[in-house]
Order: C-alpha cells, then sequence, then structure tokens
C-alpha cells in the first residue's frame, strides 16, 4: 500500500482539507516506519500494508496490494524462490496463536546474515487483524552475544574456581553468579541470597576479621581484599580469597558493592608444594643447575655455587660444558647433550673444575623438561661430589693389589676360613699358635682346635649367626690353645669378605695376654691393698653392697664389722713404715684366720679393717666372731724377731636394722668402733641409735666447719704469757675461736677432735698460721714491735709431710724470724718418737722455730723423751696448777718439773693460773712465765693491741 492509494501526493503546498491531511499525514508516516505493517480482513487478504512490510518479509510490490490473500504471497513466494522456507508466511498463515513471534531467517537465501523478524498480531473489530514485523537481528545479536559471554564468564569462574557477587547496598538486593554458589557448596534457590548467607559461610574463627575488613571497605576505604575459610554444607573447610569494591553515590553514602570470592585451597596446597620442592631444592646437599635447550645456565642452587666455588650470579649465563674439565672431550659431549634434548636421560661421570682451579668428580645425572606441547624447553642436571668415592675405590683397589704382600709382612696374625676350614693365613698368625708355618695352619681341619673350653662354643655361635644371615659381634676375644698346649689370649676382629670369588671370613687377631695381664695387675690394684693383699675400700663396699642384695633375696641377715687398730700410729711412728706395713700384713693374716671362708676380710685404709659376714643369723654369732678377733690379738705379733703387743676395737652393725645400704651399714660399724675407742679400747660395741645420734652429730660438726672455713666464721683469740720476773708480756698464745651463725659460739673442745678425725685440722691450721702471722706484722706496723706467739699444733698437722716447709715458707713470706712463734705440740708426739717426728722437728729447729710440750704432765713423757728431742719448753696442764700448794703430790710433781727442766736448760710455763697463792708458789719454786685468767682472759685483736699497749714487753 502506497500513498498513492489513499491520494496523497506529498507536494509542498498542497491544500487539503484538515481530515485528509491528516489521513495523509498517517499514511506518510507509516509508510516511512521500519517496521512492516499489514492490516488483513477476515479472509486473511490484505487490506493495506507498508513498504517495509514488503521488504521484510522479500515479497514483490505487486503481491503487496490490498486484496492479495496469505494463500498467493505464500505461492507466488514458493514460485519464486523454491528453496524458501517461508516461516515468516506460514506464520501469518496460521495466525500467530502466542499473539508474538521471533523467526531466525537463516534458512532464507535471500535474507541478510543473522537476521531475525519479529511478527505480533494485533487483533481488531470485525476480525481484522494487524500484523507488526520488526527486524530484532541487532537486538538478537546483542543478546546471542551477551548469552555467550554469560557463558564464557561462567565457564571462566568455573575453571578459575571465582565466583562473584554484587550487592546493592541502598535496596539491600544481593545476587550471585553460580560458581558462587558451587564455590560455597550451596544450591541456587527461589529467593536472592543475602549478605549474611555469605557470612554464615565464613569459618568462625575468621567472621570478625572479615566483617571489620568489609566494613571497612564500606565506611572508609572502598576496597579490600581478604583471605579466609569458609565451611561449606557438608563440613568441609575451604580456604578463599575475597576481594570486593564500594561505589559510592554522590552524597558520599556506599551504594553499590561489587566482588569475587575465588576458591584457593587448592591453590594453596600446590603454593605450598611448590615451596617444599623450592626448599628442598635450596637447601637440598645435591648440586642442581638448569639450563636452557642450548645448555646456558639460567638457575644453580646454593649447593651448586658451594660445589663449583661460583656464586649463583657468575654461573648464570656460563654454558653448562664450561664447568667440565680437559677429560671430557668437547665432541661426546655435544652428542650426549642431543640425545638429551632430544628426550634421553643421561648418567654418568664427569671431572669437572672449580673457580679454583681444583678438580673434582661428579656422578651426574640430566633430565630433560618439556612443554605442554612436548617439546624440550631446559636441562635439569644433578650433580654429587663422588670424589672420595672414586679416591676411595682407587685406594681398594690399591690395597687389593697390596693386600698379600702386606699380610705376609703383617705384626698382626690374619687367617681366612670358610665355614670354620682355613684357606689363608699369614706367618704371623701361625707363630701366634705355635706352628711353624701357614701351610700348618691350612692342614688343620677346623680353626676351632685353636679355641680354649667354653670359646670354642662362643666361636661356633657367632659362625653360625653370621651364616644365617643374623646379626653376630665383629669383635671380641678368646682364650687360644697353642700348638704346646699354653694358653693365650687373643682379641679378632672379623669381617666378611670374597676370596677367590667365594663368600669367607677374614680374621685379624692380636696377642693380647700381656694387656690381660696388665689388666688382672690394675684391676688388684683398683680393689686389693698391695699391703695386706686384701680387699680394699672399692671392692668391700662392692661385695658388701652384692650381700645385701643376697640377703634381701634369701630373707637372711648379715653384720658389718669395722676394726680399728688401737695406738697402731705409735708403732708406724716409732718402727718406721716398712715395720709398719709388716705389722699390718700379719694383723690381715689373724683376721682371715678369724672368720669363715665365705667371710670377706677388707683393709679400708691406714690401721682401719672391715669384716663382712653373710648369713649370720643371730647378732649374737657376730659378737662371737668379734670376740674371737680381740682373742687373736691377746698374743704379740713377731715382726724382725720383735714382740709387739696391739690390740683392736671394733664396732658391729647388723642388716637391716643399722643400715638399708652398703654406705650406711659400714657408717653405723665406724660409729659403734668410735664407741668402743671411747669405752677403753680392746673391745666390741654394738651399734645403737644413741650411736647414730654421735655419728649424726659428727658429721654435721663436720660440715659446719667447713661452712665456717668458707664464710669466715672462725677467729683468732690470745692469751698473754707473763713474765714472772719482770712482769711483763713474754708473748701471745692463739686460740682458735668459733662464732658459727647456727651453733653460735662453739668451744674447741666440741669440734678440734672432729676436724682431727676428719682431717680438717690441717686447713684449720693454715688458716690460723696466716691469721696470727697477720697480727704479728699488724702489731708491729701499730709500732708494739715483734711479740712472740705460740700456736697449738695437733699430731695429724704435725704428721703431714711438708708441715715444716710450709711454715717456714710462711714466716719468710711474712718476714718474721722462725724464734717468734712456738709450736705447742702434745705428749703423744714424744712418746712415739718417730723418725719422721724428729725430722720434722730438726727442720724446725734450723729455722729457728721454738717447740714446747703442751698439757705436760698428762702425756706420759718421761725425761728421756726431754732430752732426745730439741725441746724448748714445757707447759704444765693447768689440772696440776688448781690443786697448789694445797695438795701435796700435785706440789711434788710441779716441784720436779721445775726442777727438770732447768736441769736441761728447759723453760717452764705454768697454765691455767687463777689466784695469788698459785702464783706466789710458782715464782717461790723457779717457774718464771705462766698465764691464765690471773692474768687476762683470751682477747680479740684489737682488745689484744690495748694490752700489749699497756703492758710492759720482757726481752726474750
Amino acid at each position: 500500500m502506497s500513498t498513492r492509494d489513499v491520494g496523497y501526493s506529498g507536494r509542498p503546498g498542497a491544500e487539503m482539507s484538515p481530515p485528509a491531511a491528516t489521513t495523509a499525514l498517517a499514511q506518510e508516516l507509516v509508510d516511512r516506519l521500519d517496521h512492516g505493517l499489514a492490516v488483513f480482513d477476515q479472509g486473511r487478504r490484505l487490506v493495506m500494508a507498508n513498504p517495509a512490510f514488503a521488504n521484510l518479509l522479500g515479497l514483490p510490490p505487486a503481491l503487496a496490494r490490498p486484496g492479495t490473500s496469505l494463500a498467493d504471497m505464500v505461492e507466488a513466494r514458493w514460485d519464486r524462490s523454491p528453496d524458501a522456507c517461508c516461516r515468516c508466511l506460514d506464520e501469518l498463515a496460521s495466525g500467530l496463536p502466542d499473539g508474538t513471534g521471533v523467526l531466525s531467517c537463516r534458512e532464507c537465501p535471500g535474507a541478510p546474515e543473522g537476521r531475525a523478524l519479529e511478527l505480533r498480531r494485533v487483533d481488531l473489530a470485525d476480525g481484522v487483524v494487524a500484523v507488526v514485523i520488526t527486524d530484532v537481528s541487532r537486538r538478537t545479536h546483542i543478546e546471542q552475544a551477551l548469552e555467550t559471554s554469560e557463558g564464557n564468564l561462567a565457564a571462566a569462574q568455573r575453571i578459575a574456581h571465582l565466583g562473584s557477587w554484587d550487592l546493592d547496598v541502598t535496596a539491600n538486593a544481593f545476587t550471585w553468579s553460580d560458581e558462587t554458589y558451587r564455590i560455597l557448596g550451596q544450591a541456587r534457590g527461589d529467593a536472592a541470597p543475602a549478605y549474611d548467607d555469605l557470612m554464615d559461610t565464613v569459618h568462625p574463627d575468621d567472621r570478625d576479621r572479615v566483617a571489620e575488613t568489609v566494613s571497612g571497605a564500606l565506611f572508609r576505604r572502598g576496597r579490600y581484599q581478604i583471605e579466609h575459610r569458609i565451611i561449606r554444607p557438608d563440613g568441609t573447610e575451604r580456604l578463599v580469597r575475597q576481594q570486593g569494591e564500594v561505589g559510592f553515590a554522590p552524597e558520599g553514602f556506599p551504594a553499590r558493592m561489587t566482588g569475587t570470592i575465588q576458591d584457593i585451597t587448592d591453590l594453596k596446597q600446590a603454593e605450598q608444594q611448590l615451596r617444599k620442592l623450592s626448599e628442598a631444592v635450596e637447601q637440598g646437599a645435591t648440586a642442581i643447575a638448569i639450563t636452557d635447550g642450548d645448555g646456558v645456565i639460567e638457575y644453580v642452587n646454593p649447593a651448586f655455587a658451594a660445589l663449583t666455588g661460583f656464586a649463583a650470579e657468575e654461573a648464570i649465563g656460563r654454558s653448562l660444558i664450561t664447568f667440565k674439565s680437559a677429560t671430557t672431550d668437547p665432541a661426546h659431549y655435544r652428542a650426549l647433550w642431543q640425545d638429551v634434548i632430544s628426550g634421553a636421560v643421561f648418567r654418568g661421570v664427569f671431572e669437572n673444575r672449580r673457580k679454583d682451579g681444583s678438580l673434582f668428580w661428579a656422578s651426574t645425572v640430566m633430565s630433560p623438561v618439556r612443554a605442554a606441547d612436548g617439546t624440550v624447553t631446559h636441562v635439569v642436571s644433578i650433580e654429587d661430589d663422588i670424589t672420595e668415592k672414586r679416591l676411595a675405590e682407587e685406594r681398594l683397589r690399591n690395597s687389593e693389589e697390596r693386600f698379600r704382600g702386606l699380610v705376609e709382612g703383617s705384626l698382626l696374625g690374619i687367617v681366612i676360613d670358610r665355614g670354620g676350614k682355613p684357606v689363608f693365613a699369614n706367618a704371623r698368625f701361625a707363630e701366634m699358635f705355635g706352628y711353624d708355618s701357614p701351610g700348618d695352619i691350612l692342614a688343620l681341619e677346623s680353626l676351632d682346635l685353636l679355641y680354649a673350653g667354653t670359646d670354642q662354643d662362643m666361636v661356633r655361635r657367632y659362625r653360625r649367626a653370621r651364616q644365617a644371615g643374623l646379626n653376630a659381634p665383629t669383635e671380641y676375644e678368646y682364650r687360644g690353645i697353642c700348638r704346646n698346649g699354653t694358653r693365650i689370649w687373643v682379641r679378632t676382629h672379623v669381617r666378611q669378605i670374597s676370596w677367590h670369588g667365594q663368600p669367607a671370613v677374614q680374621s685379624t687377631v692380636v696377642d693380647i695376654t700381656l694387656q690381660k695381664e696388665n689388666a688382672e695387675r690394675l684391676h688388684r690394684q683398683a680393689n686389693y691393698d698391695p699391703v695386706t693383699h686384701l680387699p680394699n675400700r672399692n671392692l668391700a663396699l662392692e661385695r658388701l653392697h652384692r650381700a645385701i642384695i643376697h640377703a634381701r633375696r634369701t630373707g637372711q641377715s648379715l653384720a658389718v664389722l669395722f676394726i680399728d687398730v688401737d695406738e697402731f700410729k705409735q708403732v708406724n711412728d716409732s718402727l718406721g713404715h716398712v715395720t709398719g706395713d709388716r705389722v699390718l700384713s700379719q694383723i690381715a693374716a689373724r683376721l682371715r684366720a678369724s672368720v669363715r671362708e665365705q667371710d670377706t676380710v677388707a683393709r679400708l685404709g691406714g690401721d682401719e679393717f672391715a669384716v663382712i659376714l653373710p648369713g649370720i643369723g643371730d647378732p649374737a654369732n657376730a659378737e662371737a666372731v668379734a670376740r674371737k678377733i680381740l682373742q687373736a690379738f691377746h698374743r704379740p705379733l713377731l715382726v724382725e724377731d720383735r714382740e709387739i703387743f696391739t690390740s683392736t676395737s671394733i664396732g658391729c652393725a647388723i642388716w637391716p636394722d643399722d643400715g638399708a645400704d652398703s654406705q650406711a651399714l659400714l657408717h653405723s660399724a665406724d660409729a659403734a668402733m668410735y664407741r668402743a675407742k671411747d669405752d677403753g679400747r680392746n673391745t666390741v660395741t654394738f651399734f645403737t641409735s644413741e650411736l647414730n645420734r654421735e655419728a649424726v652429730e659428727r658429721q654435721r660438726m663436720r660440715q659446719h666447719l667447713e661452712r665456717a672455713l668458707i664464710n669466715n666464721e672462725l677467729s683468732v683469740a690470745y692469751q698473754p704469757v707473763m713474765d714472772l720476773v719482770l712482769g711483763a708480756v713474754a708473748g701471745m698464745e692463739a686460740l682458735l675461736r668459733w662464732r658459727s651463725p647456727t651453733l653460735g659460739d662453739v668451744p674447741p673442745s666440741r669440734f678440734i677432735d672432729v676436724a682431727e678425725t676428719t682431717g680438717l685440722i690441717v686447713p684449720l691450721g693454715h688458716w690460723v698460721e696466716t691469721a696470727v702471722l697477720q697480727h704479728v706484722r699488724l702489731w708491729q706496723s701499730e709500732g708494739l714491735g715483734m711479740i712472740p706467739v705460740s700456736l697449738n699444733v695437733t699430731p695429724r698437722q704435725f704428721r703431714e709431710p711438708s708441715f715444716a716447709d710450709k711454715l717456714c715458707r710462711a714466716l719468710s713470706a711474712a718476714d718474721i724470724p722462725g724464734a717468734m712463734v712456738q709450736l705447742d705440740i702434745t705428749e703423744s708426739l714424744l712418746v712415739a718418737d718417730s723418725r719422721h717426728t724428729r725430722d720434722t722437728m730438726d727442720r724446725l729447729k734450723r729455722f729457728g722455730v721454738r717447740l714446747a710440750i703442751d698439757n705436760f704432765g698428762t702425756g706420759g713423757a718421761t725425761l728421756s723423751h726431754l732430752s732426745r728431742l730439741p725441746v724448748d719448753a714445757i707447759k704444765i696442764d693447768a689440772s696440776l696448777i688448781k690443786a697448789l700448794p694445797g695438795d701435796s703430790g700435785n706440789v711434788a710433781l710441779v716441784q720436779a718439773m721445775i726442777a727438770m727442766a732447768q736441769r736441761l736448760n728447759i723453760k717452764v710455763i705454768a697454765e691455767g693460773v687463777e689466784q695469788e697463792a698459785e702464783l706466789q708458789f710458782l715464782r717461790l719454786h723457779g717457774c718464771n712465765l705462766a698465764q691464765g685468767y690471773y692474768f687476762s682472759r683470751p682477747l680479740d685483736v684489737d682488745a689484744t693491741v690495748s694490752f700489749l699497749s699497756a703492758h710492759p714487753r720482757s726481752a726474750g
């Protein structure tokens, strides 16, 4: 239908009535529409159609005239183009039951590629139908492209495990992509997801952190990225990376937030695996280099740098062949390289050169690295330094060549056997067992003939174990039998070897007979006393320990006797050590003769012995043994035609009442022995709880005394010695004082005996000597002159081998003359009159040191002792002075002492003077020196200075 059909020319300026103008304009508008428009009557005949209708349907103008039926249109279309699909006309003919349809014109030969038509029917009055046809090709293309893009995006998201989401903040509308649903393990539902649905999937431990990050993006930053865990509905845990960006409205508030969520669980695991691999390569001990296809190094690990001496930056860019030494043929290397880049793996050994020029051998594996298309792009070279291994192999070859020559002249015995049958022996092995030649060894049916007794069973057992593939000692000792029947000790080292292509065992043997004898000798030295040949303390404690274990198992009791030889020191000092040792040997013999064979007699040291009595039964049996021992010493010992009388003090302890272990039991017996000595000696005493208290007290006192030496709890007090003729100070006696923070003031009577028996008296005495010499120098520096002092010395101190030398060196170091020091010693030293005592006295006298006998009159010293020894003074004991002048017996005794000393030109000092009558008696009878409370109590150092300042001093 055209403008001509309605009589409108469209010429400008044409005059028309208003209705006609309106109709003309409407017709022109319809004609110019891009949409096709047609109207059909009830019989489906065309009433009108615009040009676009014919063009879109591909109809000639003649078929688009009013009155043409749809059937005519279809028929004409087929006649004109038999291969036309005519779907558009069919749709019109069928009446478009759905009202609207979109048709693709791909099958129409004349239609543009990709064209699509939208047909829309509009029902008018009286069965009249209007049809609107629109070319929707562009829209359809866009929709298809969008659909394709969305499909690609969904595929990409699925492949990358990357989902997306969008949140309209103002409308609170939230959408997820399909991949987001998959990542979260949820199904798409009818209802749109909410932001809380996403937050509910976040791991509880990460939820606050995620919420804080998102909140910060909404109100501060605008963007965020965070990694966190999620928990799917099935309980599985995944790691995701969430990113988001916030769009803000012009007013500044957040309007929209778009984001992604990516499942990075597998990525993280791959990263961890890659990191482990990287760390393994970086930290591995094997050298690794990666090259390109031409052999140029792109990467080396630290082990490669350490092996070659080239830093990574120095090695990268170099050709791998440049590390090979001149022994590598370039042509051969190029050939093998071609094999590698062709896909082969090379395994071999190269001699390489380090940066410093040194050479090393490397076991090398070169493997190709292929790209996805199979092309070799890189080569991985792995190198192990086998220089030492090569050298070892070379040494092994050399050693095998030298083996026979070496073993033939070896100082070690070497024998090779199969199943005990010798197949090789060197001359030394034959000589060791007394055979003339190795041939004599090879003639033996079995090496078992060379093993003694039970050792033969041991060696056979080891051999069977090796043959069965079990573990057997490779080094052991056995007793061997020589050809003449003598026994030797042998140490052998065994190893399995191949001998002439067959398994065999090589034994390298050493004659250790002398070593065993020396070891036995050392064992005896460590466990037996060399003088008496009895077990020593170590072995005694070991046997006592075993006896306690046996007694505990059998329910029996046992006893320990602790025996001390009374006054043995006097015997030793007076007769000498050689005679003393002979006395000890006879004492040991009598002890052994007094006990059973199963009992142990041991020398613990010095003059102390122990007897272990297992299975003693009733304690009365132990007492009977002790009495038998006491009785044994009623007879004198005969040594060098000299009769020596001695006795013993015995302490007895019973297991388990007196001690649960060996140390405790011996300690209890020791405590009982001390009580026996206190009870008069030559007796036996059983351990009691009271003795235990005494022993504990002794031990406690010792510990306190040891701490006193360390903690400076000791001090020296001085008591003046007065010249009775001049009334002046003749000297000072040094007295040790101890003020303990725990025990208070401890009198010497409580701790001197403990110090003497434990040996602490030696360091105590050294401390006193040092302090006194310092005080003497102090007095001299304060203008008081050189004050003579006397020191008390116990027998234990005096018997120390270096006592005299140490004292003389100390006097020299302090620049104090020996005459300024007097040593007060006990009468027991004079009575013993040993060679050592005389030698010590002589050494001291040569240095000028004066000697005085302390507590004279109570220890049995006689005139002969005083006349033989270099004594300068005697100090009359205070117990004799107290009774003067009333006790006639003491008067006569003191008078005799003074007269005797005067005849020997020995000074006399009276101790403990407290009364005027005592002083007058002493003056009357010629005693010119005295000390005691009458003159002064002991003074501390400051008070001593005051006393000396207030009193005159005698000249000597």
